[in-house]
């Protein structure tokens, strides 16, 4: 793709062409109204082979050191999606400035935007270096939390070895936001929401016509959206980061806070969710090519008045281990990763479903990159997710595995 020259003006266009064969057994995906939290799916008594192919925009454009704009743009080719095919995934523009002099900098940034909590998701596009899934917990902020709004952040030098970063962000939208975890789950994928797009919710009695919450769209769910309830919402964050701090090497720590304040009542077939959560993560690069990065999420969420007619709390939680082997144009990369979660129903109410889940995952990954636009990956990944049933007692697991082939081909580069 064009590039344009170093210089004043900075334009870096690039394409992300993805081709993934998969082995699946778990029941039917979430993604074509099943129950499955994996993104494909067809039974759990038997291996169904599938596949998908998509395509990511990348756009980058620089002026100095002062601007900067973004754009991330994705279309995705998958049987039995529910959702859109493509469309606009992150769209912003940036301001710096160097109020103190030396290395401190403040920038604004305003427009859709991932929050920069992710430990995990570290590549361009927002993408993983580890594995070809998402955690679970990051699973989630990738189809309901995308603010549309403005991040102020200063990043202060302590000393050339250790700093610190902290931001806050005012934003509208993802006011449905929690709907997925309350209604549907935990799910695993790299799954991106775009701008609009309705996400499928699960066949629960409670939404159908005449159930508890009937006055749901039945078209889905849509976090990735203008505003429902005109109030705003906001989230911050406080980072600290040192090199060389003996054994660990580099180490970080991150502390966040969001909460959309929705208002809990129902606008236009679709309910204003009251969500928050905390999340702490972290990485440590002790050298020798290891990396270790872990985050923690707990929160709340809820919708109804006057008093909350569903109300969850949630928990998520990963573990990775990576180790990358090579320089220059040929690298190795294999990564083990743990993750846990889970949701606590609140309100008990006895025309909804129970809320309540527990679950575990292992993914286990082999990446090869033969040159740097060219990466090849093999990824296995074991989860269980124990849930009420649809009606009435007993458990029922949502779960299941999937062996994964993937290529991922960069035409052009993101600089």
């Amino acid at each position: 793709m064009p590039q344009g020259a170093r210089g004043a003006d900075d334009l870096t266009i690039w394409v992300d062409l993805v081709a993934r064969g998969v082995a699946t057994r778990s029941p039917p995906s979430w993604l074509a109204g099943g129950t499955g939290r994996l993104a494909f799916g067809d039974g759990a008594d038997h291996w169904q082979a599938d596949g998908l192919g998509e395509a990511q925009l990348g756009l980058d454009w620089r002026r100095g050191e002062r601007f900067a704009a973004h754009l991330h743009g994705r279309g995705r080719a998958q049987r039995g999606d529910g959702g859109a095919v493509g469309g606009l995934v992150e769209a912003w523009a940036q301001a710096t400035a160097n109020p103190r002099g030396g290395a401190d900098r403040l920038r604004l940034r305003a427009g859709q935007l991932f929050l920069p909590t992710s430990r995990e998701n570290v590549a361009p596009l927002w993408s993983s270096p580890y594995t070809l899934s998402l955690s679970a917990l990051n699973s989630w902020i990738g189809e309901e939390v995308r603010p549309l709004g403005l991040l102020v952040e200063y990043d202060a030098t302590v000393e050339e070895a250790q700093g610190v970063r902290a931001g806050v962000c005012v934003f509208g939208g993802n006011d449905t936001s929690g709907a997925l975890l309350a209604w549907r789950g935990w799910a695993m994928g790299d799954r991106l929401s775009v701008l609009g797009e309705a996400l499928p919710l699960p066949p629960l009695p409670s939404l159908a016509t005449g159930g508890a919450f009937g006055g749901q769209d039945r078209d889905g769910t849509t976090a990735i959206d203008s505003d429902l309830d005109g109030r705003p919402g906001w989230a911050g964050y406080l980072r600290y980061r040192r090199s060389d701090a003996g054994r660990l090497g580099t180490a970080l720590v991150q502390l966040s806070h969001f909460d959309n304040r929705g208002d809990r009542a129902l606008h236009r077939g679709q309910y204003a969710w009251d969500t928050t959560f905390d999340l702490v993560g972290g990485e440590v690069h002790p050298g020798g090519g290891w990396t270790l990065a872990a985050e923690h999420m707990r929160g709340r969420t809820a919708m109804g008045l006057p008093r909350p007619r569903a109300d969850a709390t949630f928990r998520a939680s990963y573990l990775l281990a990576s180790w990358e082997h090579g320089a220059g144009r040929t690298s190795w990369r294999a990564t083990l990763r743990w993750d846990g979660f889970a949701t606590r129903d609140r309100d008990h109410l006895a025309a909804g479903e129970r809320s309540d889940e527990d679950g575990q995952a292992w993914t286990a990954a082999l990446l090869w990159h033969p040159q740097p636009a060219l990466g090849i990956g093999v990824e296995l990944l074991d989860l269980t997710a124990h849930r009420p049933a649809l009606a009435g007692p007993g458990r029922r697991d949502d779960g299941g595995r999937t062996a994964t082939l993937g290529i991922r081909w960069r035409v052009g580069s993101p600089g």
